[in-house]
């Protein structure tokens, strides 16, 4: 029993290890290691366990030798079968010689029939050996063994009663039975049964069970083996046949040259009586298929040019139009007699075939079509037309066998493979084909894109679309008209007429481009917008053509019944977009109108239209880019102007000036003879809440004329109207005022009647916003009526309210405006900077003063007064020791003395506040410990007092002015706290402090940390300041004198921050200084 469970235990940990060791050798280094333990390990007193254990790794080590020799060997597919059955009858064979059994039996599971076949037998031989051929996976106990991969032992086989034969079992005295699993995980791959003429115990069944472990392993590898090897052919097979196919372009060549390599390729490559390969086309009739290639075996009956009607595939239809690949068993089985029509089956029967697949051949890229959806065969090429449905089926590969057989995936896989790169030579081949034929097109369209981006300045760009596009089309008349938003009309821009006399251009066509149309694209072209000398039927056709505009999305062909095709006589209708998604209106830039007179052109062809439209592409593309670069190029003025007018302002601190700057860049934008700048009559002063109604009529504070002769307007009065109007858009909204034109802009009529008497016929007014609800004042630029030699009049290319203000004058404007605001702001900062110096001069001047006033009036107290008083004491002392005095006059000189040397000591401690003598010995640090020493002592109660200074080395970086107001701002706080707080404890804290965001850390104490300023803090546990919960600023308070007053101008006047609240805990004051520190020197 311990020998047993020590193996046991032994194999449960070898296992735990078996999956960092290679299969292949897995068994082979156990079966070692087993062989190399020491006898100890084995309890077993005849070491019957080691003997078989030895013999078992002999065993091993013969299937490993020949595992490897049947490995070196470049098998055939009926080889390496034949290996597995040499390596099982070794096992069975080495277990009878070496491990003593008298019979061994071993079953490989076949897939297709379902069960566990003998493969290998040594020894006895049953009679009963018929009987277990085969085992099927059941309930019996042989089939639960395989099932559920349970060993079976039993030492008296002779009496089970599903042994077969017990006589001869008992006759050959075999006492003992043992069957085990060949299993791989979950994968059932065989079972080995023993006999043996001794009793077997239990640790023999682990010696069955490696050997059935290493079996299973041996038969995974051989399977893994073949399946790399035959991979590796059928992908040599596939890169032959693909580098075979991609040679060509024709598609007769490429078809014929598949069919036949795939033919041979499978008939020396194990699959027997590959008879037939065809290829099937779409007829035009889109009903029936065709055999237009094919490659088939001698003595076969050729089927090239069969015809079959769809229908009769039946339901393989639906499939093959889903692009499933359908395999066919032609031994009819019932089971798939529904498969095929009566018609559908004779024709599969009379191509001698058993065994068929049909693979649907596809374009690339497509997603399946219908066989009624694809594109019809070319009665005279034989191939199906890609052109006609592009992403469609492009045919049918059949493939059959004249015997039957059961396809393997990676059978199917390979015929898969094939048609996918046939399709892709196929569609290859028809798109080089339409490549050909549209050669000369594209040469053609190149030339006219060539000629029509050849410039883009507009008028040149569109009379070279109308003459090349006109010329290459042939056509007799070619308008192009554009779309016009801000107006909604087409305006006629170019126009191509040969034919016409020079008479008709002139009077007819010319005036046409010189106005734009009225109408709109939801009504008929108008009849200005057409050339007179054109017919009533064409003129027709144009106003048809332009009402379809936008609907259009492609180009269509109008006739004489005016009913819009795609091909015909008629005139040809080419819609511009301005992208390639022409579904909304807003992107439609006009249309190109081609016609050919009936009596000499010819019809319009759909290559036409393809041509067409391509060539509108470029065209709007290149409208597109003209439109751009007009854009560009006026944004570059502007933005010029806005640069110049931006340096101008960049050293300009006068705000007068700043203003007269703008007013000039806006005259020079605008071409306006004067701008003025309006606010009230109080001047720039920003105001933060504007009422809805002028307080005041607003006035022209300043102005600009570009000419000199120009009367000024500077003071005057606006009307009441005109104020309204601009408060209430610049001051209330915050927004710019722009009128294109006072007729036709929605006002009050006493409004619109106030400024046409100014004389206004269209107003810009864009405020100056300094701040986010401050203004400044308001930019104003005006136009009279009639327009003035500085303004540029109407042309062709303008639109009529060109003559007014646009959108996009407003928008430079208020660019101009933003950057005149900046100035302003910077010159308001400015002034608010310069008074800040010269406060901060005066302060500075008058606080030295002080400093200076404190020193000499302490050196005079110390000098003078103290060394009076003092000898003053010493008189008072030696008059009262004179015994002469009686003891009543005694008694009062000593509290005289008394008396005078408290108002020393007071002298003292006020010469020390004047000017403190730690300050002059040492430095800010001890002088401010022996100002809260001295705090302490004048306290009417105990105070405790505790002074943490962690920026020694720091402190001396701080000028002498800078250490002086600090020193004072504590004296004044340690005052209040003695004078006012009622404190039992004083704590003064002095650390150095990094500005949050710069990334570095806050060392101990090191001078030469990137330290930015020191904190400073005075706490106390007194009555507090209940003032400060509501956030108040102490200074602000009226009741509190001048001190808080006094520490906030000293805090101010050496660039710190100082800071007042209440404790957090508690009761008390906080005094929080930040002090910024200068860098090292």
């Amino acid at each position: 029993m311990r020998c047993c469970s020590g193996g046991a235990g032994l194999w449960g940990g070898w296992r735990r290890c078996r999956r960092w060791l290679p299969e292949f050798r897995l068994l082979e280094l156990t079966f070692l290691l087993l062989a190399a333990m020491p006898l100890q390990a084995f309890v077993d007193p005849d070491s019957t366990f080691l003997i078989q254990l030895q013999a078992a790794n002999q065993i091993v080590q013969e299937l490993v030798l020949l595992s490897s020799q049947e490995a070196s060997e470049a098998a055939e597919p009926e080889v390496w079968e034949q290996g597995l059955l040499k390596l099982a009858q070794t096992l069975v064979h080495q277990m009878v010689s070496r491990l003593g059994v008298a019979s061994a039996r071993l079953w490989f599971f076949d897939p297709q029939e379902g069960c566990f076949r003998s493969v290998a037998h040594a020894g006895l031989l049953s009679p009963a050996h018929a009987q277990i051929e085969r085992i099927y996976p059941d309930d019996s106990p042989m089939g639960r063994v395989v099932q559920q991969g349970l060993p079976l032992l039993s030492n008296n086989p002779d009496q089970e009663v599903w042994m077969p034969a017990p006589e001869w079992v008992r006759a050959n005295g075999l006492r003992g039975f043992v069957a085990y699993p060949i299993n791989r995980g979950e994968e059932r791959l065989g079972a080995l049964a023993l006999l043996s003429r001794t009793p077997l115990e239990a640790s023999f069944v682990e010696v069955v069970k490696f050997l059935c472990s290493y079996t299973a392993s041996a038969i995974i590898n051989a399977k893994l083996l073949e399946r790399s090897r035959r991979q590796a052919v059928r992908e040599a097979l596939l890169n032959r046949i693909t580098s075979t196919v991609h040679r060509f372009l024709q598609w007769d060549q490429i078809v014929s040259t598949a069919l036949k390599e795939l033919q041979h390729a499978f008939l020396s490559k194990g699959v027997k009586g590959l008879s037939r390969c065809c290829f099937y086309s779409i007829n035009p009739d889109q009903e029936t298929v065709q055999v237009t290639h094919e490659a088939l075996s001698p003595g076969l009956a050729p089927s090239l040019g069969q015809v079959y009607r769809i229908q009769d595939f039946g339901s393989l239809c639906e499939r093959l139009q889903e692009g499933q690949v359908v395999q066919i068993a032609l031994h009819m089985q019932p089971a798939q007699e529904h498969l095929l029509p009566p018609q559908g089956l004779a024709a599969f029967q009379a191509l001698q075939a058993r065994s068929a697949v049909l693979i649907p051949l596809q374009a690339v890229g497509s997603a399946g079509a219908g066989l009624g959806e694809a594109g019809g065969r070319d009665p005279q090429t034989g191939r199906s037309d890609l052109a006609a449905a592009p992403g469609g089926m492009i045919g049918l590969l059949g493939v059959y066998l004249t015997t039957p057989h059961p396809w393997q995936p990676e059978e199917i896989d390979l015929l898969r493979s094939v048609a996918y790169q046939l399709a892709i030579a196929l569609t290859r081949s028809s798109l080089f084909e339409r490549a050909h034929r549209q050669a000369e097109r594209l040469a053609l369209l190149h030339s006219i894109t060539a000629a029509i981006r050849s410039s883009l300045e507009p008028t040149t760009l569109f009379h070279a679309i109308t003459q090349q596009i006109g010329a290459a089309f042939q056509a007799d008349v070619c308008i192009l008209a554009l779309w016009q938003p801000e107006q909604e009309m087409l305006h006629p821009v170019g126009i191509y007429a040969p034919e016409l006399t020079p008479a008709v251009r002139v009077s007819g066509t010319e005036p046409l481009l010189d106005a734009p149309l009225t109408g709109s694209l939801q009504k008929p072209w108008p009849e200005p917008g057409i050339p007179p000398e054109l017919s009533e039927t064409v003129q027709a056709k144009l106003r048809l053509a332009a009402s379809l505009l936008t609907t259009l999305k492609e180009p269509v062909v109008v006739p004489d019944d005016l009913k819009p095709q795609r091909q015909g006589s008629g005139l040809l209708w080419v819609p511009l977009f301005a992208s390639d998604q022409p579904q909304r209106q807003q992107e439609v830039l006009g249309g190109i109108a081609l016609l050919r007179y009936p009596h000499g052109g010819s019809p319009w062809q759909p290559e036409d239209l393809e041509l067409a439209e391509a060539v509108a592409e470029q065209a709007g593309i290149a409208l597109q880019q003209a439109q751009l670069y007009e854009q560009t190029r006026i944004s570059a003025q502007r933005e010029s102007l806005l640069r110049q007018v931006a340096q101008r302002l960049s050293g300009t601190y006068d705000p007068h000036q700043v203003v007269e700057i703008a007013l000039e860049g806006m005259a020079e934008v605008l071409q306006v003879d004067r701008c003025t700048f309006v606010a009230p009559r109080s001047g720039y002063g920003p105001s933060a809440q504007q009422p809805a109604a002028a307080p005041e009529p607003l006035a022209i504070l300043q102005e600009y004329r570009r000419q000199p002769g120009i009367p000024s307007q500077v003071g005057q009065t606006l009307t009441p109207e005109l104020s309204q109007l601009i408060w209430v858009s610049c001051y209330t909204h915050l927004d710019t005022l722009l009128i294109p034109d006072v007729q036709t802009f929605p006002l009050p009529l006493p409004t619109r009647q106030t400024l046409l008497q100014k004389g206004i016929r269209s107003l810009l007014c864009v405020p100056l916003v300094t701040d986010a609800n401050q203004i400044a004042g308001v930019l104003c630029a005006s136009i009279p009526p009639l327009a003035t030699a500085g303004r540029k009049p109407p042309t062709a290319d303008t639109a009529p309210e060109a003559a007014g203000f646009a959108p996009a004058d407003r928008d430079l404007v208020e660019a101009l405006a933003d950057i005149a605001a900046v100035a302003l702001q910077r010159a308001s900062f400015y002034e608010q900077v310069r008074r800040q110096e010269a406060t901060a001069a005066a302060l500075q001047g008058l606080t030295e003063g002080r400093e200076a006033e404190s020193r000499r009036l302490a050196a005079d107290l110390h000098d003078q007064t103290l060394a009076d008083l003092g000898a003053l004491s010493r008189q008072i002392q030696e008059l009262a020791g004179d015994p002469t005095l009686s003891p009543a006059g005694q008694a009062q000189l000593r509290v005289m003395s008394v008396q005078l040397q408290e108002t020393m000591a007071e002298l003292r401690g006020i010469v020390e506040d004047l000017q403190p003598l730690a300050m002059r010995a040492f430095n800010l640090g001890p002088a401010l410990r022996s100002l809260l020493e001295r705090a302490a002592q004048r306290s009417p109660h105990p105070l405790l007092t505790r002074f943490d200074n962690r920026a020694d080395g720091l402190l001396s970086r701080l000028s002498p002015a800078c250490q002086s107001n600090i020193f004072r701002i504590v004296q004044e706080a340690l005052n209040n706290i003695v004078k006012h707080a009622g404190a039992r404890r004083i704590d003064i804290t002095i650390q150095p402090k990094v500005q949050a965001g710069s990334g570095a850390e806050e060392p101990s104490v090191n001078p030469e940390a990137p330290y930015t300023h020191l904190e400073l803090k005075i706490i106390d546990d007194g009555r507090g300041m209940p003032e400060f919960n509501g956030g108040i600023d102490p200074d602000q308070k009226p009741g509190h004198g001048h001190g808080l007053l006094n520490m906030r101008y000293r805090a101010e006047l050496i660039g710190a921050t100082i800071t007042w609240r209440n404790r957090r805990l508690g009761s008390g004051t906080v005094v929080e200084l930040q002090i910024p520190l200068p860098p090292p020197s």
